[in-house]
């Protein structure tokens, strides 16, 4: 017997020892809930838990966000419908003015209302605002400008207008396009409703800058049997390359000019206009003095021309122009079936000899190009440029190509350019950023267009006289249609957003429940074992007390 080390105490010690700690994680994890508390508990399992915990409140804000830039759109959207109202009224009193039982008086009151109308608009675009930013100024918006070069902008290919970004996520920075393989493509749309393809072609016309008579031979159209002249030649190339005599005819046929003919003596030396010309009763068709004549494809306007072909009898029928924007160019009585060849008809070379029914097509004239956009960091004035979008042969559509991202807006005298001489414009990208993920660019931008008088086109609309009235009419449709499709892409993106919503709530949801089963603690388990080392801590402090009591054995032997 030993009384200076008593084994059985000190292994009865240990065990309950090692019993109360665990008695203490019991007690620790059914306090708080939790299975893991500290790293100890599982250093594997708290790192995927904490990254986990930084996704599900990430998604929980990203949720808020949402929510609030659909709040901001719908303030946005909101005045954009007040805007819109403003519009349809001021077109009412536009149909109104334009109708001659008004005196001069009558229309003085009417643009009253139409000036006061318009200063609301410019009004809501200054004043419409969310957290005090400011929404429709154009502070929200992709703005794009050409380079300045020597002076010059730098537009080589001929754009007809800037380009606009139709996405949002379009990069700030400096932008170089390259066209080439310019060529026009014109067809038919609806081939046999009356004519065939390659019974329509654009027609050219002859400018007055002459000096002798032109033969029968050279009245006939370029396009159809006669010397083609290049597509991308200007006006003045083409009057001084294929026209330097002049015509003896009194009459030069317009194209895409109102449909009247124009007189010789309504053109100046260099083929433009004197002045106005078209149907001046209707305003419609009616350029001004720095109009040029149209000569081989030249500023001919892109896209869909209607043809309608009725009233045919025998070797005679009516043909009637209508162009892209949807106005009358030329109605004209002709002769068909005699084998003269192509006649000029509101710009088009139409062969009367196959017509052989009435009908309708549609001609439809574009320009095919390829297409490449380039790219550099902004501020980066000697840097190099990066290709932004591949190369593609692309077809117009009305005169309008999409590319890259951006909408650009050509016409039919479109220009090769080579990569010295490209056209080149910035982007500044203002969008506002919402901010619909969890995690670094997962956010959505939202452009959101300035909408003045002076954006929508109707800053200088008046209504005092009849043919004013008539083009504050078309003015304001097209105002109408920018604010329409403004409008639209809002409550788009506003759609996209709710779907954004729901997506970040079923994520929140199933991202949470993968966390509990990492990190909360099974309750039911946890009791079980709590009771069990409850339960042997009690028997070990039971057994320690018998084991100290083993030395006293040694006591009888003194006896």
């Amino acid at each position: 017997m030993k009384i200076n080390n008593n084994i059985q105490a000190l292994n009865a010690y240990r065990n309950l020892s090692q019993n109360q700690v665990h008695v203490s994680k019991n007690l620790e994890k059914l306090s708080s809930g939790l299975r893991i508390n500290k790293a100890a508990d599982d250093a594997a399992g708290l790192a995927i838990s904490e990254k986990m915990r930084s996704q599900i409140r990430g998604l929980k804000q990203a949720e808020r966000n949402a929510m609030d830039g659909i709040s901001l759109m719908q303030t946005s959207e909101g005045a954009m419908q007040e805007v819109h109202s403003m519009l349809q009224r001021m077109r009412e009193l536009a149909v109104q003015a334009a109708n001659d039982t008004n005196t001069e008086y009558d229309r003085d009151q009417i643009q009253k209302e139409i000036d006061q109308l318009k200063l609301e608009i410019d009004s809501i675009s200054e004043k419409t605002e969310f957290n005090t930013r400011k929404l429709l100024n154009g502070s929200s918006a992709v703005l794009s400008t050409f380079h300045v070069i020597d002076g010059n902008d730098a537009n080589q290919a001929n754009l007809t207008s800037l380009p606009k970004a139709v996405n949002a996520n379009l990069k700030s920075g400096d932008y170089r396009l390259n066209v080439t393989d310019v060529e026009p493509k014109i067809s038919i749309v609806q081939p046999g409703a009356g004519l065939e393809a390659g019974d329509i072609d654009f027609q050219q016309v002859q400018s007055e800058a002459s000096t002798e008579p032109t033969t029968e031979a050279e009245d006939e159209s370029q396009v159809n049997g006669g010397d083609q002249v290049d597509a991308n030649n200007s006006s003045d190339e083409v009057n001084e390359q294929n026209f330097t005599e002049p015509t003896t005819d009194a009459e030069v046929e317009s194209q895409e000019t109102g449909g009247d003919e124009t007189e010789a003596n309504d053109l100046t030396p260099d083929g433009q206009l004197n002045g106005g010309r078209g149907d001046e009763d209707s305003g419609e068709g009616i350029p001004d003095e720095s109009t040029p004549l149209i000569n081989n494809f030249a500023n001919i306007p892109l896209g869909e021309y209607t043809i309608n072909v009725r009233n045919y009898e025998g070797n005679s029928a009516t043909i009637e122009i209508l162009g892209p924007d949807g106005l009358s160019i030329e109605t004209r009585n002709v002769e068909v079936g005699d084998g003269s060849g192509p006649e000029n008809i509101g710009g088009l070379a139409i062969n009367t000899g196959a017509i052989q029914r009435s009908g309708m097509v549609k001609v439809s004239m574009e320009m095919e190009a390829a297409f490449s956009l380039y790219y550099r960091e902004p501020g980066n004035e000697d840097g190099e440029y990066h290709r932004h979008a591949f190369g593609k042969e692309l077809t117009s559509r009305n005169g309008v190509v999409t590319h890259g991202g951006l909408e650009f807006s050509i016409s039919s005298n479109l220009q090769t350019s080579d990569a010295e001489e490209a056209t080149a414009f910035t982007i500044v990208n203002n969008a506002l950023a919402f901010q619909i993920g969890p995690n670094t660019n997962q956010h959505v931008l939202v452009d959101i267009p300035k909408m003045d008088t002076v954006q929508l086109g109707i800053e200088e609309i008046d209504v005092r006289s009849q043919e004013a009235a008539n083009q504050a009419i078309f003015a304001l449709d097209e105002a109408i249609n920018k604010i329409s499709d403004a409008r639209s892409k809002l409550g788009a993106t506003q759609n996209r957003l709710e779907h954004t919503v729901n997506n970040l709530q079923i994520t929140h949801e199933n991202l949470t429940a993968s966390e509990s089963r990492i990190r909360d603690a099974d309750m039911a388990l946890e009791m079980t074992e709590f009771t069990r080392n409850n339960i042997i801590n009690q028997s070990a402090t039971a057994m320690l007390a018998q084991a100290n009591q083993l030395p006293q054995g040694v006591l009888q032997l003194l006896q």
